[in-house]
């Protein structure tokens, strides 16, 4: 085993984010028997205090159920069973009921702090998923395996994977690594 691969941590997947859709995904895959690893660069205290509502879809609902979340979920939520629609100043209107589409809610509102703590808790039970929080992907190259992350969390670790899920929104760290990868392998003289 050479130096760098005995310092090295090989996963089959790495997810980036550990928010709502990067947590979900892990939560999911999980049944499939891979190894995880989900880096989340904030700390647990600032996702709890995350008060913004959270609308649900009933297709969400039905999907954390399957996930069995729903139970932990559900008294933290209000249903939604009646949504009018229209664009004001305009001619026509919808209205729609959980009643006539015979179903419980068409969807549910949910504080983002108590979803993402639920999500979150759930990750920590599982043993084949690493959780690296509050950490942060500081370098990205291509390898044989698929892909290398550099992480910071304390000290700077090596991460490797096959596959790399870029779940850290909306200024993800991991697009812009890719797009710098993309530049220099058009542009190979590229400082």
């Amino acid at each position: 085993m050479s130096n760098e691969s005995k310092y090295t941590t090989v996963f089959d997947l790495i997810i980036v984010g550990g928010g709502m859709v990067g947590a979900a995904l892990a939560r999911a895959l999980h049944p499939l028997s891979l190894k995880i690893a989900v880096i989340e660069n904030t700390s647990p205290q600032v996702i709890i205090q995350d008060k913004r509502a959270i609308v649900l879809s009933y297709g969400s609902s039905v999907i954390l159920q399957a996930l069995g979340l729903w139970s932990h979920l559900k008294s933290h939520t209000v249903p939604i069973r009646h949504l009018q629609l229209s664009d004001a100043g305009q001619f026509g209107m919808a209205n729609l009921s959980a009643r006539d589409e015979k179903v419980d809610a068409l969807g549910y509102v949910i504080e983002g702090g108590v979803l993402l703590g639920i999500l979150q808790q759930s990750l920590a039970a599982l043993s084949d998923v690493a959780y690296y929080r509050p950490a942060n992907v500081v370098g990205m190259t291509p390898c044989e395996e698929g892909w290398q992350l550099d992480v910071v969390q304390n000290q700077q670790q090596r991460l490797r994977a096959r596959c790399v899920v870029a779940a850290d929104g909306t200024h993800s760290t991991i697009r812009k690594l890719q797009q710098q990868i993309f530049f220099h392998h058009q542009n190979p003289e590229a400082p």
